[in-house]
């Protein structure tokens, strides 16, 4: 049981690939929004979760200060790659 998006990820992904197992069928996840009015619904009652999901959603890291205006913080790093010239 974890409710972080990314450890979740990571379990599914376990669970599908090593165990061959189907979800929705072997196991079920819960709590994470799938659907708009899931997401919706997780603004209204808590809107700090909500941030957290969004930024785990995008495969960001978040922390567990707020700033100022009471809002989450989190992080999303990008991989960049470099083009080797041709002559």
């Amino acid at each position: 049981m974890d409710i972080v998006i990314l450890s979740t990820r990571l379990v599914r992904d376990q669970l599908i690939d090593k165990h061959d197992l189907k979800e929705g069928i072997d196991f079920e996840i819960e709590g994470i929004p799938v659907s708009v009015d899931q997401v919706k619904d997780l603004w209204e009652r808590d809107p700090f979760r909500f941030q957290n999901w969004a930024v785990e959603y995008v495969l960001g890291f978040c922390t567990n200060k707020k700033t100022r205006g009471g809002s989450g913080d989190g992080r999303l790093y990008f991989q960049t790659v470099r083009k080797e010239r041709s002559n």
